[in-house]
């Protein structure tokens, strides 16, 4: 466009292009005409190139070059190149092939993404993580066959007496363990997959002591993720100094099952947690023992790794939940104990949670429901505070005390030491027949209960008497008989 004096406006193209390109902008662009076009099919020397010519500028430690390569990198078309890479097959591939892959391809990729300006540079952790990401695959599998090949290849790659680099092998050595960290980091789903353990296991079997020493934090940190603890002790290295020496004090600890010294604390304590049943057993509730409760100290766990990890989780949520009811039953067992005159003890909370003590309950009759199934009508003795009132104010003052609402657990307990635990349901709709009725209250009189059969349990009817319907929590035989 022309001003007024007709000189043009708009500067010319010629100005804009006249800046020369410095010596990474040109390494960089050449760099990008690596990448395979879409619908292209490329060779082996096209990824050992392009991996090649992205150390070279990464290693230059031009901050702004490192950043569009790792960002390039995470990009879909440059992941192609990661997958090509990952998924290249070297079984059956002999070892001087399988060396110079590793040195021409796998390490220069490593070394890339695990420089140390790359990794402490705070914008490129989202690209950095993509990369990682990828690279573990579905199931680990590009992680698994990488690492597989980079192990056997660093193994022949420390012991080649012609190899005079020393320095190489132990670089190749920290990035190879920098980038497994961050890939174990990344995906938590490799502390369950067996092949990872191999790997690492593998590494430190292959790799020489004095060459783990450079990475041995980065494999401290992967065999921990992995639940393998601490890295393997490095014989020929210095020993680390230990600045802070504190007293520490270990008291035994009693194992759970058949694994404790004494043996199992009752017919519910084993090793393995899914043989423990949610709600506690009788022998359980009685048992003088205390329960085992896995330590924070891992090393001391009966189990390794992940299996030790959710062993300790599930104990320690049963206690919280579970154990507190164990002890509030605990208490009433004790209590039955006692001789009938007695000083009965005051109801209170244990350790938070509420619970409350009905007397003299009686199982008056089994029901069958065809959609609830087994159902049990209980009776006990009405709470003193409501024998004096009417029906309205007991029914007022069950429902404002909120006490015994459908889905409310129970447990009964009886005088010979017995715990049966309930769910308080919906009296069944279809009442029994009469001539059932008429037995069970033959059976109900002779028991000392009297009462009138076709009613429904309720809470508020009788001023002496309450009645609920229960339904047990699990399926045993024994409480049944």
């Amino acid at each position: 466009m022309a001003g007024k004096n007709g000189a043009s406006t708009q500067p010319s193209q010629s100005t804009a292009r006249s800046r020369p390109q410095t010596e990474f902008e040109i390494g960089f662009r050449e760099w990008t005409f690596l990448i395979p076009r879409q619908n292209t099919r490329f060779q082996a020397v096209e990824i050992g190139k392009f991996f090649k010519v992205s150390w070279d500028l990464t290693s230059k430690e031009h901050t702004e070059t490192g950043q569009q390569i790792i960002k390039k990198l995470a990009t879909e078309e440059e992941l192609v190149m990661i997958k090509a890479l990952a998924d290249e097959k070297v079984d059956g591939v002999e070892l001087e092939t399988r060396l110079r892959i590793f040195k021409n391809r796998t390490l220069p990729f490593f070394r890339t993404i695990s420089h140390p300006d790359i990794l402490s540079s705070l914008i490129l952790e989202t690209p950095l993580d993509t990369i990682c990401t990828f690279l573990f695959g579905p199931n680990g599998r590009r992680a698994i066959n990488l690492f597989k090949s980079t192990t056997s290849a660093l193994g022949a790659l420390a012991w080649d007496e012609t190899v005079k680099d020393e320095d190489l092998t132990s670089v190749a050595v920290t990035a190879s363990l920098a980038v497994l960290e961050r890939i174990v980091k990344l995906n938590q789903s490799a502390q369950v997959i067996t092949e990872f353990t191999s790997i690492v296991n593998d590494f430190s079997a292959c790799v020489p002591e004095q060459l783990l020493q450079a990475g041995s934090r980065n494999l401290a940190r992967v065999r921990q993720r992995l639940g393998l603890e601490a890295a393997m002790p490095l014989s020929g290295g210095r020993p680390v100094e230990q600045k802070n020496h504190r007293p520490v004090f270990e008291l035994g600890q009693d194992l759970p099952g058949v694994l404790s010294e004494l043996g199992p604390r009752h017919d519910n304590d084993h090793a393995n947690i899914f043989d423990i049943k949610i709600l506690p057993t009788t022998e359980e509730i009685l048992s003088p023992r205390l329960e085992y409760l896995p330590p924070s100290d891992s090393t001391k766990h009966h189990l390794p790794g992940l299996a030790g990890l959710l062993d300790r989780q599930f104990r320690l949520l049963r206690e919280d939940t579970v154990g507190q009811l164990r002890d509030a039953v605990q208490i009433e067992c004790k209590r039955l104990d006692k001789p009938p005159n007695a000083q009965p003890p005051p109801q209170r909370q244990n350790k938070g949670v509420r619970n409350i003590t009905y007397h003299k309950v009686a199982l008056l009759r089994l029901e069958f429901d065809r959609k609830k199934g087994l159902q049990v009508v209980a009776e006990f003795d009405q709470p003193s505070a409501l024998t004096k009132k009417g029906a309205r104010k007991r029914e007022e003052w069950w429902g404002n005390t909120k006490q015994l609402q459908i889905d409310a657990f129970v447990c009964f307990v009886s005088s010979t030491g017995r715990a049966i635990f309930f769910s308080i349901c919906d009296p069944a709709s279809t009442p029994p027949s009469k001539q059932r009725n008429d037995e069970e209250e033959r059976e109900g009189r002779s028991a000392g209960y009297s009462r009138v059969f076709d009613e429904r349990p309720n809470l508020f009817r009788h001023a002496d008497r309450a009645t609920l319907m229960l339904s047990p929590m699990k399926n045993n035989s024994e409480d049944i008989t």
